[in-house]
């Protein structure tokens, strides 16, 4: 099934642009990867930094210094 559209001049040369990029055949290609990555699961920041724990210590209380 295919549908028709409307879109801005300005939107219109920001998605040319992506399919350029993204070495895309059609728009429909563009917008349909483009979807999919704003679906995508963000990575999650915790756990980014394993090592940071090793210049920490904790004291006899169990506080960290």
């Amino acid at each position: 099934m295919l549908t028709t559209v409307a879109i801005k001049q300005e939107t219109f040369t920001l998605l040319k642009d992506e399919k350029q990029r993204l070495h895309a055949q059609s728009y429909d290609e563009v917008i349909h990867k483009l979807i999919l990555s704003m679906k995508k699961p963000k990575r999650s920041y915790f756990g980014a930094f394993p090592g940071i724990a090793e210049g920490f210590e904790r004291d006899k209380s169990g506080r960290f210094n």
